[in-house]
C-alpha cells in the first residue's frame, strides 16, 4: 500500500485557520480518490502479472506431459485423468479442513433442508465428541502430502529441450518445478480455501465431501500414520504439555458449544483428588452464572455514570495522537480502500468509529474517549455511555410523566374549586350533590 496521510498529524488545531497544506491532506485522508485509484491500477498489475505466469505454466504442464517428458511413466492420456483427478481430490482435501473447522462447534441442524449434504458430512466429520475432525485431519495430511508428490512427479520434465534458455533458468523454473507448484497452489489449495473460508456451509455441501471425509477416515483406521498419535504423546509428556492442561482444551466444556461450564471446571480444580467445596460450587454452576447474567439488581448506577461521564470526556492530545490511535486510523483507511475496490462498500453502511473519529478530527472538535481504539487504555466502551444516556433519558421521562400528571390534576383542582366559587351552598349551607361528588374525587 501506498503510504496513507495521517490525519493526526496534519489537522488544525481548534481555533486556529487551517493551513492550505493541512486542508489537501485532511481531505485526501477522508476521500482517498488518487490512492485508490492508485492501488486500483497496483492490484490490476499483479494480477495480470499473476494470471500470465500461471495460465504459461498451465500451458507448459500439457505441453510437457503430453509431449511425454513428465517424469512419471505412462500415457499421455492416463497422465492427465491422473493429475486432473488428484487436483480436484486435493481442492476437497483442502477446503474440507478450513469447512470443518470454522464449523467443529456450530449447530447446523436448522440448515439440514437447504443444505442436505453439509449436514450429513458436518455429522460425520465432528462425531464421537470431535475426535472425527482429529482423525479427518491425520488422514487428509497424508493424501495432501502424497498429491503434492505425484503431482511432482506430473509437472517436472528434466528431459524438456532446453531451446537456447539458460541453464540456470532452465535449473530455476524447469528442474524445481515451479509451473506444477503454481498450478496445485492456485487451483488445488488457495482457491478451495478461500471459497470455504468464506461460505463454509455452501462448500461442505458439494457433491462428494462425504465420500471424501470417508476416505480421509477410512484411511487413517488403517494404522499407518498412527505413528503420529504416538509422537503427538511423546512431544505431550516431554514438555508436560498433560499437566497443567490448556485452558482452551475446557472452554468448550462438554462439547454444546458453551464455554463457561468447562472453564469453570478447569478454575475449580474438580478433577478427581479436586476440592469438595469447588465440586459443589460447580453443580450449581449454571444456575449462578444465570443469576449473574440475567439479575438487574446487580448493576452498579453510580459505576455506571461515572463510566458514562467519562466516556464522554474529551480524549486528550497525546491519546488521539498516540501510536496505537495512528494505526488503527490507517488500518481503518486500508480496509475502507479495499471494501471500496473489491465492491463490498455501500452507501447505506453506517459509519465506523475511526470514520467518527476523522470527521471530528476534520471538523477540529475534540475526541470522546469513547471512540478511542478498544484497545486503548483510556477506551471507555460505548455501550456503557450509550445504556446510561437511556437510563438518564428514562428518568427524565419519568419525572416529565409525574409533572404531568401532577399539573394535570392540579388543573382538575383549580376548575372545581371554581365551579365551587360560582355555585355556592345550598340555602340550607350544605354543598350540592354534584359539588360533594367533585370533592371526593379530588385528589
Amino acid at each position: 500500500y501506498p503510504p496513507v496521510i495521517d490525519i493526526v498529524r496534519t489537522r488544525p488545531r481548534p481555533g486556529s485557520a487551517p493551513s492550505p497544506a493541512t486542508e489537501i491532506n485532511a481531505a485526501t485522508f477522508v476521500t482517498p480518490t488518487t490512492t485508490i485509484i492508485h492501488l486500483h491500477r497496483c492490484f490490476q498489475v499483479r494480477h495480470v502479472f499473476s494470471a500470465i505466469i500461471t495460465l504459461g505454466a498451465i500451458g507448459l504442464i500439457f505441453y510437457g506431459i503430453g509431449a511425454g517428458y513428465a517424469a512419471l511413466p505412462g500415457h499421455p492420456t492416463l497422465l492427465y485423468i491422473i493429475f486432473f483427478s488428484v487436483l480436484i481430490l486435493l481442492a476437497y482435501l483442502e477446503g474440507l479442513q478450513v469447512a470443518i473447522l470454522a464449523l467443529e462447534h456450530t449447530n447446523i441442524d436448522g440448515l439440514r433442508e437447504r443444505y442436505p449434504r453439509a449436514h450429513v458430512t458436518h455429522a460425520l466429520s465432528t462425531a464421537y465428541d470431535g475426535l472425527n475432525v482429529q482423525r479427518f485431519l491425520v488422514g487428509r495430511q497424508f493424501f495432501v502430502v502424497f498429491v503434492v508428490f505425484l503431482c511432482a512427479q506430473l509437472t517436472t520434465y528434466p528431459e524438456l529441450p532446453k531451446g537456447g534458455v539458460p541453464g540456470w533458468l532452465f535449473t530455476a523454473i524447469i528442474e524445481t518445478g515451479l509451473p506444477g507448484a503454481l498450478v496445485v497452489l492456485a487451483f488445488g489449495q488457495l482457491m478451495p480455501q478461500l471459497l470455504a473460508a468464506t461460505h463454509p456451509v455452501v462448500f461442505m455441501n458439494l457433491h462428494g465431501t462425504w465420500l471424501v471425509v470417508q476416505i480421509a477416515l477410512g484411511f487413517e483406521s488403517l494404522g499407518v500414520t498412527h505413528f503420529s498419535w504416538l509422537l503427538t504423546s511423546m512431544v505431550k509428556y516431554v514438555f508436560k504439555m498433560d499437566a497443567g492442561g490448556d485452558p482452551s482444551m475446557h472452554l468448550h466444556g462438554d462439547g454444546s458449544g458453551s464455554g463457561s461450564d468447562g472453564y469453570a471446571a478447569l478454575c475449580f480444580n474438580t478433577e478427581e483428588g479436586g476440592d469438595d467445596d469447588g465440586k459443589a460450587l460447580l453443580s450449581s454452576w449454571g444456575y449462578v452464572k444465570g443469576h449473574i447474567e440475567m439479575d438487574p439488581s446487580l448493576l452498579n448506577a453510580a459505576q455506571l455514570f461515572d463510566g458514562a461521564e467519562q466516556g464522554m470526556d474529551a480524549a486528550s492530545e497525546d491519546d488521539v495522537s498516540s501510536k496505537e490511535t495512528e494505526e488503527w486510523l490507517k488500518r481503518s483507511s486500508q480496509n475502507r480502500m479495499a471494501a471500496i475496490l473489491t465492491g463490498k462498500s455501500s452507501e447505506s453502511e453506517f459509519p465506523s468509529p475511526a470514520d467518527l473519529v476523522r470527521h471530528r478530527l476534520h471538523s477540529g472538535e475534540p475526541v470522546p474517549r469513547y471512540l478511542l481504539p478498544p484497545h486503548h487504555e483510556k477506551h471507555i466502551p460505548p455501550h456503557i455511555v450509550a445504556y446510561d444516556m437511556i437510563r438518564r433519558q428514562e428518568a427524565i421521562a419519568r419525572v416529565l410523566n409525574d409533572a404531568n400528571e401532577t399539573q394535570t390534576e392540579n388543573q382538575r383542582l383549580v376548575a372545581l374549586l371554581k365551579k365551587v366559587q360560582e355555585s355556592g351552598a345550598g340555602s340550607d349551607g350544605a354543598l350540592s350533590d354534584e359539588i360533594k361528588e367533585a370533592l371526593a374525587k379530588a385528589p
